[in-house]
């Protein structure tokens, strides 16, 4: 966002890149700020490079997915980093060792992710206009209700995207309903497409689908399944349909229940650093397979050292974190993850890679430590927490497990620097290295890895 002022108050302009002239139009008036949009650029940045796709905000659209479209790769690097050293200098005084490594940019800024989440709306609209009443595709900036209509997107491979196209078009001609978020009415909620590759290590990518509907009702997408086999051949690797009650708001792993596959195999199969995992539709991966790579590679590194012989992988998903450290290190590995389906992926992968000394349970990471107390305690936790960071409890738990080392890997540098800050001041844990590695080009996120130590 921008920053002016106008009449004496502080203006926000949505979009907008750094170094820009812009005039902008103002949508709202508040009692201390006024909001504004980017009506026209009077002279452009030189940062600025040609936005590749009409729903990015940076071209006045309102698709909130990729906000740093628009903005040279290089620039967005660099501000990712400057973002990173002011974020964590908070820490500086009380960890002057602290070292701050370059952030990893990545090779592919574009048709990067292996799953794309597109959401089914139902909008009211008088049939005789002749519009449609669903929308189908990508949530506008800020909103988790309304949808932008998602025609081209730059996101998925172009395999995946050829199979979003044909999904969309068979779900608009259908008579089925789009989502309606304010009534929690309607049939169809969203659909997830992950891409993965083949199980013949022929590198030959395959692209799954999972359908997720209010009701169970998997019949009424036979024609589809059927079609989209049909159209994409070898390539098409399974259809499923799963079911997300209409009391959540958000479908999420923890709500998904009620998986039927109409065709194919109803898990993905992933490769990396020479791991061949298989991935529920329910379950978490890494979104960007080659920066996966690269963070897995540094997590390892960061988890050897003298008399390492036990490692907790919290948060584990389908093992790959743990997986990958336990394939290349004579040590134990334990992870903990709340997905149930996730555990029995992580603990299939382990038998599937011939790796004895994983194994992974299922449970709340608020008390889950507790249960399983009977295991050796750990020389290194890693944790791989959501958005919202670790719990309190898990926190304590680490406190009181008292491991050498904690590699911290999370989505949210911000609650990083809060969990950090707690296991400093109730465990004696001090940071020693936090390196970057850019797993979402275009955003403004960024993936961080800290290596803690106990004092």
């Amino acid at each position: 966002s921008g920053l002016a002022r106008a009449e004496g108050k502080v203006v926000f302009v949505s979009s907008g890149i750094p170094g820009s002239v812009v005039l902008a139009e103002i949508t709202a008036v508040k009692k201390d700020f006024m909001s504004a949009r980017v009506v026209k650029i009077l002279q452009a940045s030189p940062h600025a490079e040609e936005v590749r796709c009409r729903y990015a905000m940076n071209a006045g659209g309102e698709c909130g997915g990729c906000k740093l479209l628009g903005v040279k790769y290089t620039r967005e690097v660099e501000e990712k980093s400057t973002y990173i050293k002011k974020l964590f200098s908070f820490h500086q005084k009380t960890f002057p060792e602290m070292e701050i490594r370059e952030i990893v940019a990545a090779e592919q800024t574009e048709h990067y992710r292996n799953r794309m989440d597109f959401s089914i709306a139902h909008v009211e609209v008088e049939r005789s206009s002749g519009q449609s009443q669903v929308r189908i595709g990508l949530h506008a900036a800020g909103s988790m209700t309304k949808v932008v209509d998602v025609e081209k997107c730059l996101l998925p491979s172009q395999l995946a995207f050829d199979v979003y196209t044909a999904t969309r078009n068979w779900i608009l001609q259908s008579e089925f309903q789009g989502w309606n978020a304010e009534t929690k009415q309607g049939f169809l909620r969203e659909f997830t497409i992950r891409s993965g590759t083949s199980a013949k290590d022929d590198g030959r990518e395959l692209v799954f689908v999972n359908m997720i509907t209010s009701l169970s009702l998997p019949q009424a997408f036979k024609e589809l399944a059927a079609s989209l086999q049909e159209i994409f051949g070898e390539s098409f690797g399974g259809f499923t349909n799963s079911v997300c009650d209409k009391k959540h708001e958000v479908p999420s792993p923890e709500n998904l229940e009620s998986v039927k596959e109409l065709i194919g195999s109803k898990t993905v199969n992933m490769r990396v650093r020479g791991l061949d995992l298989q991935v529920s539709s329910s379950s978490f991966f890494q979104t960007n397979t080659r920066q996966a790579e690269v963070l897995y590679e540094i997590v390892e590194k960061l988890c050897e050292g003298e008399g390492v012989k036990v490692i907790y992988d919290l948060y584990c998903g389908t093992g790959s974190i743990g997986l990958s450290v336990a394939k290349n290190q004579l040590v134990n590995v334990y992870g903990f993850e709340i997905v149930q389906a996730a555990v029995e992926d992580a603990n299939k992968n382990a038998r599937r890679n011939n790796i004895s000394n994983a194994n992974f349970f299922c449970g709340n990471l608020n008390s889950i430590l507790r249960k399983y107390s009977h295991l050796p305690p750990p020389d290194v936790v890693i944790s791989d927490p959501p958005r919202a960071g670790m719990s309190e409890g898990c926190v304590k738990d680490i406190v009181k497990l008292s491991p050498k080392k904690v590699v911290y890997v999370s989505c949210n540098p911000f609650t990083m620097v809060r969990d950090i800050d707690m296991l400093h001041k109730r465990g004696g844990y001090r940071c020693k290295i936090v390196q970057a590695v850019d797993m979402f080009p275009h955003t403004p996120h960024v993936e961080c890895v800290a290596l803690l130590l106990r004092d």
